[in-house]
């Protein structure tokens, strides 16, 4: 269409389209210039490509065309190049120059040549491809097997995912484009595969953890990979559990031997049994990137000399695992501030579960949500009741803190000391819990249905399955449409 477009005999272009003049200049004597394209059509399915060389006397020499299956534009554009060096080679169209319109894949081209530019002058060749950004004239000097190092692995992963893994087509480019600009040295997914098969994951399983982790493709599966997984078998972990802490965690990443086994150590000789090491795992499986035995131990000490117990420590470790990660700056600041600010007793069962909350928070962020809450005419004194009650109230996002208030504050009346008093109304999920339990309790009010009086706060701390009991199935044939609501509302 660009072609088309440039040699149309139509002076004046369509109303609303601005005129782009592009002309089309011939390379340096006794050498060749090729033009290269790619495009992509998503609703069909497909891709093509193609490409055209001349010479300094703008004498067309020679074109090429073919389709190709669907895969991004850039891929296209760098298999048009690539083909085009290909016919370059054989028929000795050398040396030459390169005009693409696609500045992503000169770039991915550029960063290549840069990565290898020792080595690439210690053995340089004379003959030299120029590609060329047609809206950029500065020359790149690259040579051909570094545009198939762009191009050609991406291409294949995607074919390969499609036909291996039922990857959607859109899904394979997704997932492809992740790597394109990664080095694929050990490029042989079926070692991957017959591991994983092994192990004992099914498809699905597989598709999930390549989708996430498409590095894992091109790992030295015997040397890497393997070890790795053995360790973590030791731990007891099912293939579900391994399936998960792979597609969550970079341990592909860290070493075995400087990493992985000495936290392993560490945790082992800290937590009571093999099973709490995998339980913190599963729940957490970042933990093994960090160098715990450095980072945790001055934690734990410092929260020691606060007169909290290990077993405390640990149970708050449990809830949290990323909690003993940050900086003993951090709890210092955090004990602090809940013994200054919110008057919380180092004595409180609420304590841990303070600092949990404050080491995760600095202090633009939470004076923010203090102010959200000062907003709707709350003192310090309902603040530090609240936080007393659950600190947890300080972790929700500023956008929760602003929509609770408002549901509750606006439209139900209740006042600030109500609240801060019931401060697991503010945790509550309001869309699926709060409104949908508020609106039966409002209608079964309204129709006198209820036997003596019901709160809502009462409603909304029961279990899922007590309030349906009590408030939901032996009204269902009165209320056909709250029920079908509110059933929906928890699927």
């Amino acid at each position: 269409m660009e072609y088309h477009f440039i040699g149309s005999k139509t002076n004046h272009p369509k109303p609303g389209r601005v005129p782009n003049c592009i002309k089309w200049c011939p390379p340096t004597i006794n050498s060749f210039k090729l033009n290269t394209d790619g495009a992509t059509h998503a609703d069909a399915g497909r891709g093509g490509l193609g490409g055209l060389f001349r010479d300094h006397n703008r004498k067309w020499l020679k074109g090429y065309s073919k389709a190709c299956s669907l895969m991004s534009i850039v891929q296209d554009e760098l298999l048009a190049i690539l083909h085009g060096l290909r016919i370059a080679e054989t028929d000795n169209l050398l040396p030459l120059e390169i005009d693409t319109d696609c500045e992503q894949a000169v770039r991915m081209i550029v960063e290549i040549t840069q990565v290898q530019k020792a080595k690439r002058w210690e053995r340089r060749k004379p003959n030299l491809y120029r590609p060329r950004h047609i809206k950029n004239s500065q020359l790149f000097f690259i040579r051909r097997n570094e545009i198939a190092a762009a191009a050609a692995p991406a291409t294949v992963l995607a074919e390969f995912l499609v036909n291996s893994l039922d990857f959607s087509t859109k899904e394979a480019i997704s997932t492809s484009a992740k790597l394109s600009r990664s080095k694929h040295r050990h490029y042989d997914p079926h070692l991957l595969f017959d591991l994983l098969d092994e192990m004992g994951m099914n498809k699905s399983q597989i598709k999930t953890l390549v989708s996430s982790s498409p590095q894992l493709l091109f790992c030295r599966v015997d040397e890497n990979l393997k070890p790795k997984i053995k360790v973590l078998q030791g731990l007891g972990l099912s293939v579900s559990q391994l399936a998960t802490f792979m597609t969550r965690s970079n341990f592909l990443t860290r070493g075995l031997d400087t990493i992985i086994q000495p936290n392993l150590v560490y945790l082992r000789d800290l937590l009571p049994t093999h099973h709490h090491v995998a339980m913190i795992l599963i729940k957490e499986p970042r933990l093994l990137s960090y160098n715990l035995p450095k980072v945790m131990p001055p934690n734990i000490s410092l929260l020691q000399t606060f007169g909290f117990s290990t077993p405390h420590i640990l149970k708050a470790f449990h809830r949290h695992p990323r909690f003993l990660l940050n900086s003993p700056e951090w709890f210092e600041k955090a004990v602090h501030r809940l013994v200054k600010d919110f008057h919380m007793p180092l004595s409180s069962g609420m304590f841990l579960h303070g600092v949990e909350v404050l080491v995760f928070l600095d202090e633009s962020k939470l004076e923010r949500k203090l102010d959200i809450f000062r907003s709707f005419g709350w003192s310090d004194s309902d603040i530090c009741r609240m936080v007393q009650k659950l600190p947890y109230c300080l972790a929700s996002s500023e956008a929760k803190i602003r929509t609770t208030l408002k549901f509750f504050m606006n439209e139900l009346g209740y006042e600030p000391n109500y609240l801060a008093s019931r401060a697991p109304l503010l945790k509550f999920s309001l869309e699926k819990r709060i409104l949908p339990r508020n609106e039966i309790l409002k209608f079964l009010k309204e129709n006198q249905l209820l036997k003596g009086s019901l709160c809502l706060y009462t409603a909304v701390s029961f279990s899922e399955s007590d309030f349906q009991k009590k408030c939901v199935l032996p009204f269902r044939e009165k209320m056909p449409e709250m029920y079908d609501l509110y059933m929906k509302s928890r699927s």
